[in-house]
């Protein structure tokens, strides 16, 4: 319902459901814990405008309705809103110079069948109630079998009462009928862009499944997630081209409460969804598990890292970049190593990822270059006395090497 509704705008009521007994009682036992009982009491008063006028209802001012239910028009938007957003009522729309116009929808309420695998209808039912009332809700409306392996079916069939005689011209009518339409809740999953993203790890078959898509499609409805999350959590748990949607679910609320944990860890958790490089699109805990996965990762070192990105203000991308480098280099995390390449880098403006590429590609190349002037120190070179030998180190050569050094320089000098 929009924000505009005013007591002198005019609403129909249409009816697109068949609605009984039990649908009330399924209104007043499973959603009216959830909706309250301001909506419940719209829904069906909404359901008495149709009954009174069997299909549509005739055209009315909405003050109809805020005196009938004894409520301001700021509560009745609210159960408007309340009931649409679980798909029990649609509302469409329509301007003209006279009046807005008002068309309403009514559903029946999900079945306890559908309503029981629904998450986001039973776990808002389990927060209104405690859990002894929920169980009890729930056995109000379980199914008791009975063993009929102990009866004998002594049905009569339909051949044994009525005639075989049929005409089937009668078949060729065009009608309509009014039929069970349910209610849902209506989501903008774009499964297509997961299925897209899925074709890299080969698991896009993974979305035909129309149970995996209504989970998926209620995780997202339930968890703040993007796109990224949610095709990341299905990598993790398949295996052989089928998906745990149990370790699915606990991955994702996994990856909530990471999100909305308060911690004075902020920057190595940082990341990038829309980056098209690794650094950038990894935080630099992501980073170190899944590039240094041989390093002990624990959170004394996340704060350590967490420091040295404040206090050189360094981006998770270029951090990631300056990580990556002293892992290389080190085998493992030198922190005084990493704080003065970050200093430098601080100083010298380093503050994006192709700069730090281009600083590492330089630092590797003087280390090569450093290397191969080392090797040529310890050749020997024909010349005069003082560059006859070059020795980078005297301490690596044992004392009768040395000795003999020496006397043959002491012998060239005497000449």
């Amino acid at each position: 319902m929009n924000d505009f509704l005013a007591a002198d705008n005019i609403y129909t009521v249409n009816c697109h459901t068949q609605l009984n007994s039990f649908d009330r009682k399924v209104l007043t036992t499973l959603y009216q814990p959830i909706i309250g009982h301001s909506a419940t009491a719209l829904y069906f008063t909404l359901w008495s405008e149709v009954e009174i006028d069997r299909i549509y209802s005739s055209p009315a001012y909405i003050k109809r309705l805020i005196k009938i239910m004894n409520i301001d028009l700021q509560s009745l938007v609210h159960c408007f809103n309340v009931l649409e957003s679980l798909g029990l009522v649609q509302t469409l729309y329509r301007k003209n110079k006279e009046s807005d116009f008002y068309h309403i929808k009514i559903f029946s309420p999900e079945q306890p069948s559908t309503f029981f695998q629904n998450p986001l209808l039973t776990s808002n039912l389990k927060n209104a109630l405690d859990s002894e009332d929920y169980n009890k809700t729930k056995m109000f409306f379980a199914l008791n079998e009975t063993d009929e392996t102990i009866y004998e079916n002594i049905s009569k069939k339909y051949q044994d009462v009525f005639s075989m005689n049929y005409d089937l011209r009668i078949l060729n009518g065009k009608d309509t009928y009014k039929e069970y339409n349910y209610a849902k809740i209506a989501s903008d999953v774009d499964f297509s862009l997961i299925k897209e993203a899925l074709k890299n790890y080969n698991l896009q078959n993974l979305i035909n499944e129309s149970k995996v898509k209504k989970t998926i499609e209620m995780l997202l409805l339930t968890y703040p997630m993007t796109t990224n999350d949610i095709v990341e959590s299905i990598v993790e748990c398949s295996e052989n081209n089928t998906i745990d949607l149990n370790e699915l679910i606990k991955s994702i609320e996994m990856k909530d409460k990471i999100r909305k944990h308060k911690t004075e860890l902020d920057l190595v958790y940082l990341r990038n969804d829309n980056a098209t490089n690794k650094y950038e699109k990894n935080s630099v805990f992501d980073y170190l598990k899944k590039y240094c996965n041989s390093l002990k990762i624990d959170k004394d070192l996340l704060i350590n890292l967490e420091n040295i990105m404040k206090d050189y203000t360094m981006s998770n991308g270029v951090f990631n970049v300056l990580v990556e480098y002293v892992v290389k280099k080190n085998g493992t995390i030198n922190l005084n190593y990493l704080k003065a390449i970050a200093n430098s880098w601080n100083i010298d403006g380093i503050n994006t990822v192709e700069l730090a590429l281009q600083r590492i590609d330089l630092i590797n190349k003087n280390d090569n270059n450093n290397k191969r002037k080392n090797n040529y120190s310890k050749k020997k070179v024909i010349g005069n006395a003082d560059d006859w030998y070059q020795i980078a180190d005297k301490n690596e050569m044992s004392d009768e090497e040395s000795k003999y050094i020496d006397s043959i320089l002491s012998d060239l000098e005497k000449r």
